[in-house]
């Protein structure tokens, strides 16, 4: 009789214990510790952090090199070749390699090493838009397509430079800087049939 009381207690006892195990395991625990919750917003926040530094250069660099750009009474009078591209063509063109170049920004802070590379692919990201900017200084606001003529090689060459530099971070960056390549050339034989037609030497 012994045996016939005391089984069905231990048995109650067994699951009881088993029961409150699963409940600790199952139960989840509140997180106390600021640094834990924050961790998740702050990984999303440092992971949006290049792509709006990288709108807010495009921005301003566009904003600029725009506002140099003036293709008043002066622009209108030059003589241009039969091949130059109708001017609605122009900020579709720049919109796009913008765009481009936005995303090739990105790029490169993304998969590039944070010591030394990140900081020389910046310097040269820097270098050339004060160079595009530059551009449309000499040409459009100081109306001196000649001077342009001798700095947009520079240009070209520091995108040359960006699409070299960054392969090894990234090559889908350099092929999206292919467009922008391509264009600016096209402008520095454009600047230079201005030049000659003109009579600008």
């Amino acid at each position: 009789m012994v045996g016939t009381v005391q089984c069905p207690t231990l048995v109650h006892d067994a699951d009881r214990a088993i029961f409150a195990a699963m409940s600790d395991q199952t139960v989840p625990r509140p997180l106390t510790d600021p640094l834990v919750e924050a961790l998740p917003v702050s990984s999303r926040l440092a992971g949006w952090r290049p792509v709006a530094v990288a709108i807010v250069a495009v921005v301003v660099t566009a904003g600029l090199g725009g506002a140099l750009t003036d293709i008043g009474p002066w622009y209108q009078a030059l003589t241009f070749p039969d091949w130059k591209p109708v001017d609605a063509a122009f900020p579709i063109a720049w919109t796009t390699i913008f765009t481009l170049c936005a995303v090739a920004g990105v790029l490169h802070w993304n998969r590039g090493q944070p010591t030394g590379q990140r900081g020389l692919l910046l310097g040269m990201w820097a270098f050339n838009a004060l160079m595009n900017i530059g551009w449309s200084a000499l040409f459009f606001a100081m109306k001196r397509p000649d001077l342009a003529l001798f700095q947009v090689p520079v240009l070209w060459l520091s995108i040359l430079a960006l699409m070299v530099v960054g392969w090894k971070t990234s090559r889908m960056s350099s092929v999206l800087l292919v467009p922008y390549l391509g264009w600016v050339a096209v402008a520095a034989a454009l600047n230079f049939e201005i030049v000659r037609l003109n009579g600008l030497w």
